[in-house]
């Protein structure tokens, strides 16, 4: 049975802090930062462009910054329907994901992280 949406973030956010320490964990642009790269190496997968990955970037940042709260509501909105979209359920890849990264060598994502940090990205 997957967990439910509540009891992976729960679980998420125990292994960010035990893998990265607690500021990391809380560290609300950081996190943001994360799930930009995904979401462009999820866009990057199903075939989107460099180019259109820029127009919008600019369309975005032409605008004023939104409501938080509403705009990550909007990202699992988005989610659910670029899942649906693709032939995938959104609940079992999270679930995937998260077993993958509590079983994975942590050194794998310290030494990403590294890399990102030496790009700035960190």
């Amino acid at each position: 049975m997957i967990p439910s949406r509540r009891e992976r973030q729960a679980s998420v956010a125990r292994w960010v802090s035990k893998l990265f320490g607690p500021a990391q964990a809380a560290d609300v642009k950081g996190r943001a930062t994360r799930m930009l790269e995904e979401a462009i190496e999820a866009a990057q997968a199903a075939g989107v462009s460099e180019d259109v990955v820029g127009k919008l970037t600019r369309r975005v940042y032409d605008k004023p910054a939104g409501d938080l709260r509403q705009e990550i509501g909007q990202v699992g909105l988005t989610l659910l329907a670029f899942s649906a979209a693709a032939g995938f359920d959104a609940d079992t890849l999270e679930d995937e994901q998260v077993v993958r990264a509590w079983t994975t060598d942590p050194k794998l994502f310290h030494d990403s992280y590294a890399k990102k940090v030496a790009l700035g990205v960190g």
